[in-house]
């Protein structure tokens, strides 16, 4: 009976996804690793010891190892085949790594630090953690492009996935409940929006700030998938359960984007209704045009809506928004333009190499990062680099149209829309770039690469591929196994 379970097909694939789930958490650890505490700036000092020439060498050699192994098995049971577009797609992924070692290895920025007592310039040993660390960001999005397929029991392995975000938040807030009640009590939401007091943001158990309400935003999004992609939209409840923390976080950057999720949401949600119940999207239709008119007058004749701080300023809804618009955007891009001033035009061509492009942000008034995703990547290896990642992300956003529209999928079309365009906004506020190999890379390309291409696939595709066995010594392939076609 054991030895029955042990090679049946839902717990090879199992094995198979824990085995490429293991090599992408491990690869992002150690990017984030070095990310947080390149130039002399330790998030993590008690790992910090580790960063050594052995501890930097023989991690990527064993996540390698085990990525030979699941190309083994992948390649064993058909779940990819190499043909001309494959070839392409490896030999792309060799070339931006020639160029990135290249751009790591003689690229200049020391002219580009703002202060440089702050940050040490990243020695040779550095760089080669550098050029290690982008080799991974590689290996995950081979992994994520060619790898991951929906093979039996992949819907609940990423509910499982997924399950394990909203556990993690939960056990944020349950800490920060018990240890913060505080602030929750003194809690101002106005004035936390216009002027914020870092002092008094709830962390939870994380020591930089805004990474509570990072999660929190995340299992907001964690929330909306579980919803739309496995069709149980009770999970919007769960959604709604999330979203007072990332009010309470603090983090704005966090609040408004997911107040844009709930936007997209509700447009969705009343052009879907044209379709199921002409009556119920008459009430909407009318619901809808009572609040354009009401932002309307309040707007041009007379304010409806009074906001007023502790402090005794008072917003009316349209100087609220000028102020949030001023706040996200012009002070972000004058936070850019201060960090860039000592930049050369070669540097927006080429950046700075990946990891390194953090020395110049943090040497300007301890800035931790960019705080904008897009010229986060742009600095850290130029137009080549952005144009690669804009490549990869408008392939899945083409996949995803053609496909969805295809079989009249547009719950993935709209939680992809919806993914995409809260992102966006976020990445113009902080440094989450997609295929990134750290903690915020990984996880927005499960939220907007991994997930909706999957669960397409999984309904595309007429014949599903198995994981029959996992003896990569043996070249004999089942023939019970069913092939899907390589994108």
């Amino acid at each position: 009976m054991f030895k029955k379970v042990l090679t049946s097909q839902g717990f090879l694939s199992y094995l198979y996804l824990s085995l490429i789930a293991a090599i992408v958490i491990s690869s992002m650890l150690y990017g984030n690793l070095l990310e947080g505490n390149i130039g002399s700036y330790p998030s993590y000092t008690f790992l910090s010891e580790l960063i050594d020439y052995p501890f930097i060498i023989l991690v990527p050699i064993a996540i390698t190892s085990a990525f030979i192994v699941s190309l083994l098995i992948a390649y064993k049971n058909n779940i990819f085949k190499f043909n001309r577009s494959h070839l392409v797609f490896i030999g792309t992924l060799f070339l931006i790594l020639l160029y990135m070692i290249f751009i790591i290895s003689f690229k200049d920025y020391e002219h580009a630090f703002i202060d440089q007592n702050i940050v040490s310039i990243a020695n040779t040993k550095y760089k080669v953690y550098s050029i290690l660390s982008f080799y991974l960001s590689l290996l995950t999005i081979y992994i994520v492009i060619k790898l991951v397929k929906p093979i039996k029991g992949y819907k609940s392995f990423f509910a499982i996935i997924l399950g394990i975000i909203l556990v993690y938040g939960f056990s944020a807030i349950i800490y920060s409940l018990i240890n913060e009640s505080a602030k929750y009590q003194d809690f101002k939401f106005l004035d936390y929006l216009t002027e914020k007091n870092y002092a008094n943001l709830i962390n939870s158990f994380f020591n930089v700030g805004n990474s509570f309400g990072h999660l929190m935003y995340f299992c907001v999004l964690a929330s909306f998938l579980f919803s739309f992609l496995y069709r149980k939209y009770c999970f919007i409840l769960l959604a709604l359960f999330f979203t007072p923390f990332v009010v309470f976080s603090g983090c704005r950057a966090a609040m408004i984007s997911t107040f844009f999720v709930y936007i997209f949401y509700i447009i969705y949600t009343y052009i879907r209704s044209y379709h199921y119940s002409k009556f119920a999207f008459e009430v909407y239709s009318l619901v809808l045009l009572m609040i354009i008119l009401a932002i309307i007058f309040d707007a041009t004749l007379k304010p409806l809506f009074i906001f007023e701080t502790n402090g005794g300023e008072s917003y009316t809804l349209v100087n609220l928004i000028a102020k949030l618009t001023n706040t996200f955007l012009s002070d972000r891009y004058l936070l850019l333009v201060n960090m860039s001033k000592n930049n050369l035009p070669i540097d927006y061509i080429f950046g700075f190499g990946y990891g390194l492009a953090y020395l110049v942000a943090r040497s300007y008034d301890g800035v931790y990062y960019y705080h904008n995703s897009f010229y986060e990547i742009l600095m850290t290896g130029g137009i080549p680099y952005f144009i690669f990642i804009s490549g990869i992300y408008l392939y899945i956003a083409y996949y995803i149209f053609k496909k969805g529209l295809k079989t009249k999928r547009y719950n993935i079309i709209a939680i992809f829309i919806m993914i995409s365009l809260s992102e966006c906004f976020y990445g113009l506020c902080e440094s989450m770039p997609i295929l990134f190999n750290n903690y915020f890379g990984v996880i927005n390309s499960l939220f907007i690469v991994v997930l909706p291409k999957l669960f397409l696939e999984g309904i595309v595709e007429d014949d599903k591929c198995s994981i029959t066995s996992v003896n990569i010594f043996s070249l004999r392939i089942s023939s019970t196994t069913k092939t899907i076609s390589s994108n």
